[in-house]
């Protein structure tokens, strides 16, 4: 099926976009309100379910340890205040940073400035070599988010991190920059912090660590489990929010099925960052970090369950912060010793995760609650924020980001929304900030629009689960691979999904391994 354009591609019976003017001399709406010409026309309430949660305490190159229930560390710091100043320029940020040599020291507030999203990943090289590390982050972060503000600071900032790194690495400035374009080579190889780059800027499909979600399953859930969609929460709510944005959309993700269970791979990150508006990834990174305690640890994680009618699917969502009351001290990175007096107790070793003989995972330890043992308990979904950065919420934007904002909160049932706006400054300032409850939300969008969503994500899942099925003997024992394109014109159109069999160009590249580490998770579920 080809690409709509517009009511005609999609049939008769969708009338007029909601605000379209017949001429010069149309009525538009005083309010704004989001065009639900391409939502279902029936109605449905999700059910969200809570089923575990985790935190990692310990995360390298090398092993991994999990703590389950999970021990929430990073908390919100804002204290409720509107008027704020929060400066989120990468110019004046690293000219307070960087050294007169060109360097820059490995440090927390240096992740902040950057926005890098695995900031731990980071400051893991600390050490020797890490101002050259720190520096070769800079060069990339400026390479891939480009800021429109402070170019002129920015080119001389990137003068004197290239020479620094130029003169550390007995190196020219071509090998340089050609090494962490291109992420690879024999070059890049002989790179110090080359697994940080790699963690926090390769574009690269980004599978969930669904071999630890499906142990922490409870019992009464494997059923359920063995029949549901295992996917990332944003693949839910790019499904959800697609018919009701202005702008084009165009993702694509990788799914593999046997018999009624499906894994969705994570949208490519790098197509995700080149189309949000060059700096404004960075820039919520770079928001977040400033009002969350402990940024550069990985945020909990809540494996939750989405049911529409007929379809479930099962995600773990990683709210950003959670409420000081029920934040932990950080007992990160001492030992297993320090686990048994908090509660919990070694239970599994989870193997290192190999695909086409490369490493995926590092080891696993879990650990889970000890019986009878309540420390580690009673930190509930409502008791997390998530955090966000904008420019404004005026107007059919503001009312679509909203939209968005209460789709994310609500799958995973969290006490609301912390957003940050830059609207005012030049673009690189928040000065208010606002807090949304998920009622605030769904006042502000409408609730029957939002049921009416919930309605087209379920159908839309459905249609992936169709057109996915095998047929004949293969049918419960085939593997199949597919790819799930999401795609819709600007403004008042259809969305246009589309299921194709394979994974298309680098199909060969990983797909095998990948095969037959997701049937491992399989045969888990159906072992258990």
């Amino acid at each position: 099926m080809g690409r709509g354009k517009g009511k005609g591609s999609h049939g008769s019976g969708y009338g007029r976009c909601k605000g379209s003017s017949k001429g010069s001399g149309g009525k538009h709406s005083v309010l704004p309100e989001l065009d639900s010409s391409f939502l279902s026309h029936t109605e449905l309430e999700p059910k969200i379910h809570f089923l575990a949660s985790y935190s990692y305490t310990e995360k390298s190159m090398d092993s991994m340890r999990v703590v389950s229930p999970a021990w929430p560390v990073r908390k919100i710091l804002w204290q409720g205040q509107r008027s704020v100043h929060i400066d989120l320029s990468l110019a004046r940020g690293l000219s307070r940073l960087q050294l007169a040599t060109g360097a820059f020291q490995l440090t927390p507030d240096f992740t902040r400035v950057l926005g890098l999203a695995s900031a731990q990943s980071a400051l893991d090289f600390a050490g020797p070599n890490s101002d050259v590390v720190a520096a070769l982050l800079v060069l990339k972060t400026m390479m891939e988010f480009q800021p429109l503000n402070g170019q002129e600071v920015l080119r001389g900032i990137e003068d004197k991190a290239l020479k620094f790194c130029c003169s550390s690495l007995h190196l020219l400035p071509e090998e340089v920059l050609q090494a962490i374009a291109e992420l690879k080579g024999p070059t890049f190889e002989c790179l110090p912090g080359r697994e940080a780059l790699l963690e926090n800027f390769e574009a690269r499909d980004r599978w969930s660590f669904y071999e630890l979600q499906v142990r922490l399953i409870p019992e009464a859930w494997r059923e359920t489990a063995r029949a549901s969609i295992f996917c990332a929460r944003y693949f839910l709510v790019d499904l959800a929010s697609a018919p009701l944005d202005f702008f084009e959309v165009d993702k694509s993700y990788r799914l593999l099925r046997q018999g009624d269970l499906i894994f969705v791979a994570a949208a490519s990150e790098s197509k995700d960052r080149m189309s949000s508006g060059r700096d404004a990834l960075r820039q919520g990174h770079h928001f977040e970090a400033s009002i969350v305690s402990d940024h550069w640890l990985e945020e909990d994680h809540l494996i939750t369950c989405l049911e529409l009618g007929d379809v479930r699917a099962i995600y773990s969502a990683a709210p950003d912060a959670v409420d000081p009351r029920w934040s932990r001290d950080n007992f990160f990175g001492r030992g297993a010793s320090s686990y048994a007096g908090l509660g919990y107790e070694a239970c599994e070793v989870l193997p290192p995760i190999m695909s086409n003989g490369c490493q995926v995972n590092p080891s696993c330890e879990l650990f889970q609650a000890q019986p009878g043992r309540t420390a580690a308990t009673g930190v509930q979904p409502q008791h997390f924020v998530e955090v966000k950065k904008t420019t404004h919420l005026n107007g059919r934007p503001g009312l679509f980001k909203k939209l968005k904002f209460y789709a994310q909160a609500k799958l995973m049932n969290c006490g609301g929304v912390v957003v940050g706006l830059t609207d005012g400054s030049e673009g690189d300032t928040v000065l208010a900030v606002e807090y949304f409850s998920v009622e605030d939300l769904v006042s502000a969008v409408g609730a029957g629009l939002c049921r009416r969503m919930w309605a087209t994500l379920a159908e839309l899942l459905r249609r992936v689960r169709r057109e996915t099925r095998a047929t004949g003997a293969s049918a419960t024992s085939a593997w199949g691979a597919w790819t799930v394109t999401l795609r819709k014109d600007r403004g008042c159109a259809p969305v246009e999904l589309r299921v194709t069999q394979g994974w298309g160009e680098g199909e060969g590249e990983g797909g095998a391994g990948m095969a037959e580490r997701l049937q491992q998770v399989a045969q888990y579920l159906e072992g258990c």
